[in-house]
């Protein structure tokens, strides 16, 4: 079996780093040797230390750091790397170079719709990284957009959608009782670090016209990140502190999906994403925007509410037609079919395996050895 690297270039907890914790420790309990490397200190380096995994950190610095790639090289060689898969774009480019001059097979996986190819200068990086990588995009949507703006053949870029491990059938949450809310009220909310592209701020302003028609309706955000303060002063500014939560990054998802009564995806550019998937896991009626894979995951009237980005009335009126039809159970059967036929973690990790177990690709001639 081959010697895995995992690498990323941010610290998380978001999707993309969930994800790549989930495989390495899916391939550590099936036998392969994983390491991981980070460029920064946080969750995603805790997470693989307290798993048990061998654990590298190294700062990266701004521009080309060589001091870097050589280290990265040592690590490759020293611990005898079969293949790299690095997540996102940084990492991807220098394992890219580290391939060319070793020989080590690399994966590629972007998550994102933004940045990878924003810039004339990332568009070549990108088009290098595809000469050397197996670029594996998480949507059709990333998969053309990497195509092009990049102008990379989409034949050239593998699609591979993000799967979930089925959820366990478990009792009603208790969130509800954590923050003293009637057992009988209407939680609305949504799970995702706090960035500008996630959209929050739309939630929260769908939330000031909820609330003065609805007596018993809450609203919470999981997640931490940069927008925490702009998010929790909106929140202030529209008078909501009594009625809308911050509660900060949790690892107890399924406690927090199974207090829910409407889960609530108002990001403003996606992949395939996690939180929508887990949240369809639990049954939950789903209100997402018309962004990524989100509309071949969601079907008007079937799992729930698709809606344009940056509209908080969307979002409101949706959430009303759901609590005045009572529509919260109407979507749980055919959302959490979806999941467990089309989005299975092991149907994922089916076709990464076969990634990682093709014959590497012959590259000569090797320039570091």
């Amino acid at each position: 079996m081959p010697n895995i690297l995992y690498t990323i270039e941010t610290r998380g907890p978001g999707g993309a780093e969930i994800l790549l914790f989930s495989m390495a420790k899916y391939c550590k309990d099936n036998g392969f040797s994983n390491h991981g490397y980070f460029i920064k200190e946080g969750w995603i380096k805790k997470k693989f230390n307290n798993a048990g995994f061998k654990t590298i950190y190294h700062p990266l610095k701004k521009g080309i750091d060589l001091f870097f790639l050589i280290h990265f090289i040592k690590i490759i060689k020293k611990y005898q790397i079969d293949v790299i898969h690095s997540h996102e774009f940084a990492m991807s480019f220098y394992s890219s170079i580290a391939s060319l001059l070793t020989g080590v097979k690399v994966i590629s996986t972007f998550h994102g719709m933004n940045y990878h190819c924003d810039t004339k200068r990332r568009q070549w990086m990108m088009k290098f990284i595809a000469q050397i990588s197996n670029i594996v995009a998480v949507s059709e949507d990333v998969r053309t957009l990497i195509s092009s703006r990049a102008g990379i053949n989409k034949k050239n870029i593998l699609l591979i959608e993000n799967g979930i491990k089925s959820s366990a059938d478990i009792a009603k949450g208790g969130l509800k009782d954590e923050l003293n809310l009637p057992e009988d009220c209407i939680l609305v909310g949504t799970v995702g670090r706090l960035h500008k592209i996630k959209g929050h701020k739309y939630l929260v302003k769908a939330a000031k016209n909820l609330v003065d028609k609805n007596d018993n309706i809450y609203f919470i955000i999981a997640g931490d990140g940069a927008e925490k303060e702009s998010i929790f002063r909106l929140i202030i500014q529209l008078g909501l502190s009594k009625r809308f939560f911050l509660i900060g990054a949790r690892n107890d998802i399924p406690n927090l999906l199974s207090s829910l009564d409407i889960f609530i995806l108002p990001s403003l550019s996606e992949g395939t994403s996690l939180a929508l998937l887990e949240a369809m896991s639990y049954g939950l009626p789903i209100i997402a925007t018309k962004v990524g894979n989100n509309p071949n995951l969601i079907k008007n009237s079937k799992h729930g509410f698709l809606i344009r980005t940056q509209h908080p009335d969307d979002i409101a009126d949706c959430v009303q037609e759901i609590i005045d039809k009572n529509m919260f159970f109407m979507f749980s059967s055919a959302n959490k079919k979806l999941v467990k036929e089309f989005y299975s973690f092991e149907k994922m990790m089916g076709k990464y395996l076969e990634i990682y177990s093709e014959k590497f690709i012959e590259q000569t001639p090797y320039l570091w050895n």
